[in-house]
């Protein structure tokens, strides 16, 4: 577990020694952490709580010297009375204390001890010996004297924690009350500057209360005002922190976990844009590639199987019902004559089969349109042996409608006809692809709209098919021996459909996270830029790509072979990463997933904040994850 500083009040011994007697030197034992939820959380509150950190096991308290060396001995004697007071729950005692004081009690009660605490820190975190006989009435006694005295609640410990983060740390809610009452009166504090006070990590007492599961704190918290949507400098909101202490090798119990799920759905009730979107259609699934193809309708199912499995349902809301995307939004990222050749293919399908190989049929009707032959059929024959051989050495094989084999359909060695080439594409296109497609754009045109149009959520997910990055204004993209599984740019169509028609949208960005990088939607923005006459200086998209990349006389050019370098004047970053199985280096190195994290918090988050987007779009290819066939078998982990 993580260590962190012992709490206020546990540096102080009780009120039972003899106060004249001269403290004795003993050493100071371990800081423990507040945030250790050892105890499973079983009544929610600090495995050591402030009082008892400085009482042996056998509850004889141990003696500290206070925090300044000894010059005037009156006023350490009226330091150390106040702090002996506050431990011991004397209210008497302080009482006479600090009238005692007079005019200078402002100065002592703002003391701190050898561990930068006052005594207003270690009064709110006040505890009965037994770690559950709890005193609210005199701990709030305690407080108020020491407040009307002139003690300062905002002042910080060394995390940066003030009296209203040890309040939700140990869940003394009568403090926190008489803290937010007093700071209305006498500091000028309205509720919203109480609420928002952060510690240096960002956390608001509302944040810490999560963390401890203190729900009657949280819910006076949030009456007061605090904000369930307030990140930390982590980006971590309150419900992301519930009852999770700082270590992340802890494992939690079954206990911690259920009222973890309580904690989050009582912040998520309380934020109006803690709820995510989940969309998906069931025209999705009508598009079928052929038998064994890895992006099947499957793809879709067990990852909505997953998500109900896995979040409850106050954490999103299921959107399967919207409009599939018309001409008029597809042409925001594609070419008309694009339209007409998928209309066409869809037409053929019923004479040429369920499934006809998609990447061919395009190439073949740009070849057809631009009067290039076909090649001969003993010619595709030698071409596809020579791929072959290149290959034979090798151990790593690709499989039958790979990209390789997409080399005997590239307009480089024109194009062959349907029969020749039926079997050997990766992209295949069937009865319902066209209007499948249709439903994966429009779903992200879908939750652009919910989001901009004032709703509640600010984040959603579309889990649709078939993908798009790879897909260009005319499809195929420049250079590219195939589709991608790809069919229209649904990332892109939603950049643009924003921008077109939500005038508070100024800037868009578009994040890649996907294997492969995203060629289809770099070419999609050049192609729109031109379009729309946008210059560098005006361009409202910024893309991203952390992608593997690798050229190789043989092995060939990992898919697509585009995105090696940067193009700031169109505002593209690319990240291109040595696959590990073409890396030197070990697995330890700046390789594999090591490179895409530098990657990601070094070159892209930088630039992305640089630019400010009011929409963010994560074009989120599920292939560079530690399970994903592609990840294993191109060494992405």
């Amino acid at each position: 577990m993580s260590s962190q500083d012992p709490s206020p009040s546990s540096k102080r011994s009780s009120c039972s020694e003899v106060e004249n007697e001269t403290p004795k030197k003993q050493r100071r034992p371990p800081k423990l952490s507040l945030e250790d939820l050892s105890d499973a959380v079983r009544n929610l509150a600090p495995a050591k709580t402030p009082m008892s950190r400085h009482t042996s096991r056998a509850g004889t308290p141990l003696q500290l010297s206070p925090k300044t060396v000894v010059r005037r001995k009156a006023h350490d004697n009226m330091s150390e009375r106040i702090f002996r007071a506050v431990a011991g729950l004397n209210v008497e005692l302080l009482k006479d204390t600090l009238g005692a004081a007079e005019s200078f009690s402002s100065k002592f009660v703002n003391e701190r001890d050898d561990f930068g605490y006052t005594p207003l820190l270690c009064a709110v975190a006040l505890e009965g010996p037994d770690q559950t006989t709890q005193a609210p009435e005199v701990q709030e006694n305690i407080v108020a004297l020491l407040l009307d005295a002139g003690a300062d609640p905002f002042v910080n410990d060394e995390k940066g924690w003030n009296c209203l983060h040890w309040c939700a740390a140990c869940g003394t809610k009568s403090s926190m009350e008489v803290l937010f009452q007093v700071c209305d009166l006498n500091f000028q504090r309205d509720r919203d500057t109480c609420c928002s006070c952060t510690s240096k990590l960002g956390d608001t007492p509302l944040h810490v209360a999560a963390r401890h599961g203190r729900m009657d704190i949280m819910k006076y918290l949030i009456d007061q005002g605090s904000k369930p949507s307030t990140l930390n400098w982590l980006g971590q909101s309150a419900a992301d922190v519930a009852c999770k202490p700082v270590d992340e090798q802890w494992k939690p119990s079954v206990e911690s976990e259920y009222v973890r799920h309580e904690v989050r759905e009582l912040l998520h009730g309380h934020d109006p844009f803690g709820n995510m979107l989940l969309l998906h259609h069931e025209l999705c699934q009508l598009h079928c590639p052929h038998e064994g193809h890895q992006e099947s309708p499957a793809r879709t199912s067990s990852l909505l199987t997953a998500v109900r499995e896995r979040l409850p349902g106050f954490e999103y809301t299921e959107i399967s019902n919207f409009d599939i995307a018309s001409d008029n939004i597809l042409l925001l990222s594609h070419e008309s004559s694009y339209l007409e050749d998928l209309k066409a293919i869809e037409c053929r399908i019923s004479t040429a089969g369920s499934t006809l190989p998609f990447t061919p049929q395009l190439q073949r009707r740009r070849m057809d349109q631009k009067g290039v032959p076909k090649i001969s059929h003993e010619k595709l024959s030698a071409i596809r042996k020579d791929a072959d051989m290149i290959l034979s050495d090798d151990s790593s094989t690709v499989g039958e409608g790979s990209p390789l084999d997409n080399v005997c359909a590239s307009p480089l060695f024109r194009a062959p006809s349907l029969q020749q080439v039926k079997d050997w594409s990766d992209t295949s296109f069937s009865l319902g692809t066209l209007n499948a497609a249709r439903a994966a754009a429009g779903g992200v045109v879908e939750a652009v709209k919910r989001l901009l149009q004032g709703n509640k959520q600010r984040r959603a997910a579309v889990a649709v098919r078939p993908p798009g990055h790879h897909a260009g204004p005319v499809g195929l993209s420049t250079g590219a021996l195939s589709c991608g599984f790809c069919v229209f740019n649904n990332v892109a169509i939603g950049a643009f459909y924003a921008i077109d028609n939500f005038p508070q949208v100024k800037r868009v960005a578009i994040i890649d996270i996907d294997a492969h990088h995203g060629n289809g939607t770099e070419e999609a923005i050049r192609w729109a830029a031109g379009k729309r006459r946008w210059t560098p200086a005006s361009s409202p998209i910024f893309f991203a790509s952390v992608h593997l990349f690798h050229k190789s006389s043989t092995f060939g050019e990992f898919y697509p072979g585009t995105g090696e370098a940067d193009d700031t004047v169109a505002n593209f970053v690319n990240c291109p990463i040595t696959p590990l199985w073409a890396s030197k280096k070990s697995k330890g190195g700046k390789v594999g997933r090591e490179a895409w994290k530098e990657s990601i918090e070094r070159r892209i988050a930088p630039a992305l904040r640089s630019f400010h987007p009011d929409l963010t779009i994560i074009s989120a290819g599920l292939d560079g994850g530690r399970y994903s066939i592609c990840s294993q078998y191109f060494g992405v982990w």
